[in-house]
Order: C-alpha cells, then sequence, then structure tokens
C-alpha cells in the first residue's frame, strides 16, 4: 500500500473483506478510522454488532480509531425494496441481479466523503468470482486536485 496517507478511513460493514482491510491496514503502519453508514437496510443491527465485536477484540493501543457511525436513511429511496420491508427476500439461488442495492456505492461513498476530514477512503470489493479475496479501492483527493468524474464513475459502477 506504499504511497498512501498514514491516516485513512475505511468504510467498514462488519464483513470478512472490511475486517480484513482494517487489520491489514493497521499492520502496515496507517491510523486507521473505521466508518459504518446506516442505511436503514434489515441486516443492519447485526451487522453493525459483529463490526463493533470486531473492533473491540483489536488491541487497545491497535491504532484503530473509535467506529464513527454515519446515518443516511434509504427507506424513501428504496420504498418497498426487500432490503428495507423483509418481504420477497432473495435466496441463495438468486441471481445477483436480484440482490443489487441501486446507487449504494455512490451513498457511502458520497455520505463518506462529505463527513470525515480524512482525504483517502478506502473500501472492498468482493470479487465477481465470489471468493473471499477482495480487491482494494482506494480515493484520495487533495482538496486541490479532485479525482477527475470517469475514475469516480468506474469507482461507482464497480
Amino acid at each position: 500500500m506504499t504511497g498512501l496517507p498514514e491516516d485513512l478511513a475505511v468504510l467498514t460493514s462488519g464483513g470478512l473483506d472490511s475486517a480484513v482491510l482494517v487489520a491489514d491496514l493497521r499492520e502496515q503502519g496507517s491510523v486507521v478510522q473505521p466508518i459504518y453508514v446506516r442505511f436503514g437496510l434489515a441486516w443492519e443491527p447485526v451487522e453493525e454488532a459483529c463490526l463493533r465485536r470486531f473492533l473491540d477484540a483489536l488491541p487497545f493501543d491497535s491504532g484503530v480509531r473509535q467506529l464513527v457511525v454515519l446515518e443516511e436513511p434509504v427507506a424513501e429511496l428504496y420504498g418497498t425494496h426487500w432490503s428495507v420491508s423483509c418481504v420477497d427476500v432473495p435466496d441463495a439461488a438468486s441471481p445477483d441481479s436480484a440482490v443489487y442495492l441501486a446507487g449504494r456505492n455512490l451513498l457511502l461513498l458520497a455520505k463518506a466523503s462529505v463527513s470525515t476530514p480524512m482525504r483517502c477512503i478506502m473500501l472492498t470489493n468482493r470479487l465477481q468470482s465470489g471468493a473471499l479475496l477482495s480487491r482494494l479501492k482506494a480515493i484520495c483527493w487533495p482538496c486541490l486536485n479532485p479525482p477527475p468524474a470517469s475514475r469516480m464513475g468506474r469507482l461507482v459502477l464497480s
């Protein structure tokens, strides 16, 4: 992760990908600010509890800051979508398109980038193969040099 700032904000979910990212960045010497964005989705209470349990298990002087929780309710946007209503929830045999949440990456990035003074936000996306490995994406924007819109667009759509 050469060339990354010492202080990093990490969008965390409580899942394996973001937990490994937090621990790995800290192991490499970064001070990590975990950020969790609450959308009001059905699974979030359990997800956030798992994240807090993981963060609490890290050594006290681990260089991982206290979790920041941001609110970004989506009920008005998603309406009766299964992720909010718990009605007609897709099962394991459902195609990926059935679990897609339109605009979620954009909302995550927008909320975190406006809410944190840090200039770099890290996030993970699972590989399409479904493996537990993740690819790392970093969005670093110095105040006078924001990323080109096309780069941001590729990130949001991936």
